[in-house]
């Protein structure tokens, strides 16, 4: 994963493994490495995405359990947010605003939520999607925050404090399911990672085929499996990590569709 530096001048990525325990900051004209930030030990969970601050002081990256807040100028960890009411919220994806105060992120929760970077305090959370948030960006005003699900939905927030709709979703972007309207009630044959693949595509399924896409999700909630062990054989390009293309800006996730 890459991301370019609010005054375009430094690059900063991961390279090769998701896992590979350094963040590595790098000249954007002539790519030589400037630094490389030490995670440590490698990371028990996945380095999901990562984003600078707009005057490229500040790095925020997030694994699956929590945002970690970096200073590039002293080159370390100053913060971690974590979300107080769940243990692993399974985080897909972070975006500081356009003035730098605030952070937002996106997870399997199906919340999106915004973070003061000075205190660390939660300030809101939004909720609305029924799938889990694959991406988030802000306006260039800083008021207004899109997300985009898994619930093939696009939603525009109300993040202007002074507004009467603050915290509010102000528009549905609905996107067309490639299995909009398919019927598939009464087929034994499919497995239920099948069936889940073409409910979540907009196919029709019978009370039986449903429960069954049910129990597989429960299971993986209560064995608490990230993504990663979700079974991908099916096309789930949309998973973190699995090839996805982020619908907002032009950073895309590496690997590629089978």
């Amino acid at each position: 994963m890459l991301h370019l530096s609010g005054s375009g001048s430094q690059r900063v990525g991961t390279r090769g493994h998701f896992q590979e325990p350094f963040i590595y900051i790098l000249d954007s004209d002539t790519g030589a490495e400037i630094s490389r930030l030490p995670l440590g030990k490698p990371p028990k969970y996945i380095l999901r995405d990562l984003c600078i601050n707009p005057i490229g002081e500040l790095l925020a990256y997030c694994d699956d359990q929590e945002i970690s807040l970096w200073s590039l100028n002293k080159e370390k960890e100053v913060r971690k947010l974590r979300y107080a009411d769940l243990e692993n919220p399974h985080l897909t994806c972070i975006d500081f605003s356009p003035d730098g105060t605030k952070i937002a992120s996106g997870g399997y929760d199906e919340s999106v939520r915004i973070w003061d970077i000075l205190n660390g305090e939660q300030l809101l959370s939004l909720k609305g999607h029924t799938h889990y948030v694959y991406d988030i960006g802000w306006m260039p005003d800083g008021t207004t925050l899109v997300s985009g699900g898994a619930d093939s939905t696009t939603r525009v927030w109300d993040i202007d404090t002074t507004s009467q709709t603050y915290g509010s979703c102000l528009k549905i972007l609905r996107i067309r399911m490639n299995c909009q309207g398919m019927q598939i009630i009464g087929a034994r044959n499919l497995d239920p990672h099948q069936l889940e693949f073409f409910m979540d595509r907009g196919a029709i399924l019978d009370k039986e085929q449903k429960n069954i896409v049910a129990e597989i999700r429960m299971q993986r909630e209560a064995q608490g499996k990230s993504p990663e062990e979700i079974d991908n054989r099916y096309g789930y390009e949309s998973f973190p990590g699995r090839g996805r293309k982020r619908i907002l800006g032009i950073r895309s996730f590496g690997g590629k569709k089978s």
